[in-house]
């Protein structure tokens, strides 16, 4: 990562290979306990036993893919899975996700788009994941909001890192805030006339300057905060503000770990970032039990 003058050089050194597979017989028990183990990076969070899945597969309702990932520096294994069916002129993905060992890198927009490709091969105009809230799921919904529904665009989904840490999705709605719903009655009832449409873009592109959850209290808070804006490239943060909707992924991650061991002479492992909500509020804690 020294070497590398950008995150997006340092990607591209990876060297990263994905590949997007039909389930094997053999890799039924490595599914089910992604199922049952990923959080983060995980759609709907439906958990599945081995023979659940060996029977949803067999009574011709879904599909599986598997997703294996290798760079330069090794194989990181199977760590992604989509179990999909089609409906209703779409392709609809029940379970959706991927290891965190694998975030960061662009792995799930190439799921993405090869969903979307699958769906334009059997003519279907739609690619739907839905989403359903959990406790630890929360990249999950905002990779999710920003997808387009079309199947045309899913297949475009490519991955760019940007300036600041920023992610950037090519051929995709960017910094969308919220998953697509329109009211079509409403629209048709209120917006007549040119005047009253403009006006409503108006307003709804005025939004408000984010506000900090609570600004640090202690020394060690205002350490860690001012290390959280630097890598996110942002004035400041609160100390309740959660690092992966500040923009932050889990290459980030690591490195603030790595800043931190580095300042305050701490070691801490990831399942500090992924055990639950990453703020600077229990990052603060982590570091003081470790002290």
């Amino acid at each position: 990562e020294r070497a590398s003058a950008s995150l997006e050089e340092f990607l591209a050194s990876l060297q990263l290979e994905v590949g997007i597979a039909p389930m094997e017989p053999a890799q039924l028990a490595r599914v089910a306990q992604l199922t049952q183990r990923t959080n983060q990076m995980n759609a709907s969070c439906v958990r599945r036993s081995e023979a659940e899945i060996q029977a949803l597969l067999a009574s011709g309702r879904a599909e599986c893919l598997t997703v294996d990932v290798k760079d330069r520096f090794g194989s990181y294994g199977l760590t992604g899975v989509v179990i999909f069916r089609c409906a209703g002129g779409a392709l609809v993905a029940d379970t959706f996700l991927l290891s965190c060992r694998a975030l960061g890198r662009g792995v799930e927009h190439r799921m993405v788009a090869r969903l979307g490709e699958i769906a334009m091969e059997r003519g279907l105009a739609r690619v739907e994941i839905p989403f359903v809230a959990g406790q630890r799921n929360r990249p999950a919904a905002l990779f999710l909001e920003s997808l387009p529904r079309t199947a045309e665009e899913a297949a475009r989904v490519t991955y760019r890192p940007g300036k600041r840490g920023q992610t950037h999705f090519c051929g995709i709605r960017e910094n969308a805030s919220v998953p697509f719903s329109f009211d079509y009655v409403k629209i048709a009832n209120e917006l007549r006339d040119p005047a009253t449409i403009l006006e409503r873009i108006r307003m709804a592109s005025r939004r408000p300057a984010p506000v900090l959850s609570a600004p640090p209290q202690t020394p060690l808070e205002r350490g860690l905060a001012e290390l959280w804006a630097g890598l996110l490239n942002l004035p400041e943060v609160g100390i309740h503000d959660n690092f992966f909707e500040l923009g932050g992924h889990s290459l980030l991650a690591v490195q603030l770990l790595s800043r931190v061991r580095q300042v305050y002479g701490v070691e801490l492992s990831l399942e500090v970032v992924y055990s639950g909500e990453f703020t600077v509020a229990e990052l603060a804690k982590a570091v003081e039990l470790k002290e």
